[in-house]
């Protein structure tokens, strides 16, 4: 048996059954239309609850399923506008369920997050102080352009 799903309005005298928002027109007589949608309502759904898809690397750091994709960085483009369609463009190696997954744990779990969050962003705050400290960004620069000057000396010479 064939079953169209229809969202238009049924007509006047139409034989068309509404069934949790949708009206199922069936193609073949000799099945009831009442029973029909009954089963489909009572057709058991699977709603266990799954465990987020993250975890704590070796350094503590939490990433997304088996990648190493970071919870920052999710978050971050989520509260950039991001939707979570754009956030899977962006790291091919999440499915959409994944980045949804993730998304719908730091909503629930947003003060617990958001402080992990901070920590993160406070730990690597300070690693970058402390790198531009041991070799600060001037010296880089400097580093840089002598090299670029003798790579242009030596190819002109």
């Amino acid at each position: 048996m064939r079953v169209l799903l229809d969202t238009q309005p049924a007509l006047a005298g139409d034989r068309r059954l509404t069934a949790v928002g949708y009206r199922a027109k069936h193609l073949e007589d000799g099945i009831d239309g009442v029973s029909l949608a009954m089963s489909a309502l009572l057709t058991p759904l699977a709603l266990e609850q799954e465990a987020p898809p993250l975890h704590r690397d070796a350094h503590g750091v939490i990433r997304v399923a088996q990648t190493r994709v970071t919870l920052e960085s999710v978050i971050s483009l989520f509260e950039q506008g991001a939707s979570a369609e754009e956030i899977a463009l962006r790291y091919d190696a999440l499915d959409l369920h994944e980045v949804y997954a993730t998304l719908s744990y730091f909503l629930g779990h947003r003060q617990e997050a958001q402080a992990y969050l901070d920590r993160t962003r406070q730990t690597s705050l300070a690693a970058r102080r402390n790198a531009e400290r041991r070799l600060p960004v001037t010296q880089i620069r400097e580093r840089l352009i002598g090299y670029r000057n003798r790579v242009d000396a030596q190819s002109a010479g």
